[in-house]
């Protein structure tokens, strides 16, 4: 059910939300005649488009309320500040903050990947960063058991033959594009959260409910789960550290290293959860319902 519909998703049954947009009755109206057509469906699986205001917000909810797996986008700072956002655009709090509702929270963001046939490695680099450079990386790339300076790699800026690509317009090459870098890869925070959680959200805030979600749920923070590819040398730390500070977890924690138990967790578990709902739009619902199935999210909604 989208407003409007940006693509064809293979094996999906797309409804288009059509009404009058300047008319607040008639747009919940056609929400609420859209969901209930797809209930009528048996659908293995709801997918709301994006919510963005009151209206979209209460249609996924009432489709989560149904018991069906709802799966939907929201732009927010990170996983945490879903619900906040949530409530700020109208929602109810008691009705947000419900464990067996809302079942998922997943951040997600892409950081390019270096090619492994031009990547610089830190023994080479480290002489050409400035001291501050040096020093920011020394200490926020330095965590016990996930990551160490000395395995640091970076962007090869001139790139090489594997890595090059080059644009051509009436046969002209115009440009040359993808130095250094071959894809990209996810940085995500994977929160399945309980009704303690939700609690201290509401009534502490964020911190708090994170540093519980660390210490009582084994969380992950998407700064923990990048240094692991930082680690790895899959990802040019000064390129990332615009995408997901390094200093990320001692902004909103108070902490450099919110490591637990959670640092053994296995990084790609993390990254196949995050890629639920990409899967949903890129290979079809179904799959997708399929992958989130398996993922253990069975019903309410994921965002």
């Amino acid at each position: 059910v989208e407003d409007p519909p940006e693509g064809r998703i293979r094996g999906a049954i797309q409804t288009p939300i059509l009404c009058d947009k300047a008319d607040e009755a008639e747009v919940r109206r056609a929400w609420e005649r859209a969901l209930s057509s797809a209930l009528r469906l048996d659908p293995d699986a709801i997918l709301p488009g994006e919510l963005r205001d009151l209206i979209s917000i209460l249609a996924g909810i009432f489709a989560a309320q149904t018991g069906h797996l709802v799966l939907t986008t929201l732009h927010a700072n990170s996983a945490f500040s879903i619900p906040e956002r949530m409530i700020t655009m109208g929602a109810n709090a008691g009705l947000v903050a419900d464990a067996q509702l809302l079942i998922g929270l997943i951040s997600q963001r892409l950081v390019q990947v270096l090619c492994p046939h031009c990547r610089v490695p830190w023994s080479v680099k480290k002489d050409q960063l400035t001291t501050e450079e040096r020093e920011y990386l020394e200490k926020y790339c330095s965590v016990e058991g996930i990551c160490r300076p000395e395995n640091l790699h970076f962007r090869n800026e001139s790139g090489c033959p594997a890595c090059r690509k080059a644009v051509v317009i009436g046969g002209k090459q115009v440009a040359t594009v993808g130095q250094g870098v071959a894809g990209r890869s996810v940085v995500a925070e994977v929160v399945r959260p309980d009704t303690m959680l939700f609690r201290l959200l509401i009534q502490e805030g964020k911190e708090a409910a994170k540093a519980y979600w660390l210490s009582e749920l084994g969380g992950i923070t998407r700064r923990i789960h990048l240094l692991h590819k930082l680690n790895a040398g899959l990802v040019d730390p000064l390129d990332a550290d615009l995408i997901v500070p390094l200093d990320e977890d001692e902004v909103t924690l108070s902490v450099s290293d919110p490591v637990t138990s959670s640092s053994d967790i296995d990084t790609a578990q993390i990254e196949r959860l995050a890629l639920v709902i990409a899967a949903s739009v890129r290979e079809g619902l179904k799959q997708g319902v399929e992958d989130a199935i398996k993922a253990g999210i069975t019903a309410g909604m994921a965002a």
